[in-house]
């Protein structure tokens, strides 16, 4: 483990070293990486995907959380915002999952903070949404500006679909709805592009390996520690050839870091 990791690990409490990992440019370098423009999904009976690409930002976000010594969970479930009717006049909108039309999501769950959710894309108009500049969900405070906002995590399809229903009916309200389904413990084998399984697992592997997400994540954890540069701003080809070029020794030092906060929990 670096001498950075050690000294996040031994000072902050696990909710601050989510924030602190969440405020700097890992995010801003996941999403970029791995959104991917929207379409409709051949594999999922051809429904419209907004190219989230939720599993891969989940299970990687649990692995660089590990790293850091936080205990993480993949959380597969539904997921939906909703806004409310506006006083102006503006019908209500929602992305998401319609629990009619099938679907699902995939978020992380961190006991000592609560909800992580940081692959929706919602300041972009997409459909009839009115774009928000904001993230996804993260812990149990979410602001939008110009908005009341609310939080729902619910437990089955009935008060799923009366969540939806009130955050329809709320007049200048946005509104985060979550149901998480099945929890799973991180392990370091989620990492595999086979267990991940998505659009971007499939195209990724073709260019970065089969050891892709390993890559990506050491790639995150470099640019988090300022000894790799960011891809941000060169296009997806390209960025995700250039994690080929991730050290060995960056790829070790990630899996060791992950190895040993699995043992010890």
């Amino acid at each position: 483990m670096t001498d950075s990791d050690a000294l996040i690990n031994e000072s902050l409490p696990p909710a601050d070293r989510v924030k602190d990992l969440l405020e700097g440019a890992v995010v801003s370098e996941l999403n970029a990486l791995a959104w991917l423009e929207s379409f409709n999904n051949s594999a999922d009976h051809g429904r419209w995907d907004p190219g989230w690409s939720c599993r891969d930002h989940a299970v990687v976000l649990a692995a660089l959380l590990t790293a850091r010594g936080v205990d993480a969970q993949v959380v597969h479930g539904a997921n939906v915002f909703i806004q409310g009717p506006t006083s102006g006049g503006a019908d209500p909108v929602g992305l998401g999952n319609d629990l009619a039309q099938g679907g699902g999501h995939t978020w992380v769950h961190v006991p000592a903070f609560g909800t992580v959710d940081v692959s929706p894309r919602l300041g972009e108009r997409v459909q009839s949404w009115r774009p928000l500049p904001v993230s996804g969900l993260t812990g149990a405070d979410w602001q939008v500006p110009g908005l009341a906002t609310h939080v729902a995590i619910v437990r089955g399809a009935p008060d799923y679909e009366q969540a939806v229903a009130i955050a329809t009916n709320a007049v200048d309200t946005a509104t985060a709805i979550y149901w998480p389904k099945q929890s799973e413990q991180f392990r370091a084998d989620m990492l595999d592009a086979g267990y991940i399984d998505s659009p971007l697992a499939h195209r990724l592997t073709k260019v970065a390996g089969s050891d892709c997400y390993f890559k990506l994540a050491a790639h995150l954890r470099g640019v988090s520690q300022g000894v790799r540069r960011s891809l941000a701003r060169v296009s997806h080809r390209k960025a995700w050839r250039y994690l080929n070029e991730v050290s060995e020794e960056l790829i070790d030092e990630f899996r060791e870091a992950i190895t040993v906060q699995l043992a010890s929990s």
